[in-house]
């Protein structure tokens, strides 16, 4: 049976990071700038990993970076954009 690995969703995360640019934060990482951008704006989950680095990066715990995970991600995800595609 293999490991189920799971993503979160890290609100919390653009608080944390300040006024730090994200191309910088990538670069420290080893992760492309939209990967960073993504994560930020609650459009992807953070793998276990991703989530302990940026936790380190930030000077906090994962806790910090999840806190608000329901008001926050929740409501950007709703009010996304729907994609064009399939449409006519």
């Amino acid at each position: 049976m293999g490991v189920k690995v799971e993503t979160v969703y890290l609100p919390g995360l653009r608080l944390h990071l300040g006024e730090r640019d994200g191309t910088a934060v990538a670069e420290a990482l080893g992760v492309s700038k939209s990967s960073i951008s993504l994560l930020i704006n609650c459009h992807r989950g953070a793998s276990l990993h991703m989530a302990l680095s940026l936790a380190r990066y930030c000077g906090v715990t994962v806790e910090d970076l999840v806190a608000g995970q329901q008001s926050t991600c929740h409501q950007s995800i709703r009010s996304a954009p729907r994609s064009a595609a399939g449409r006519s």
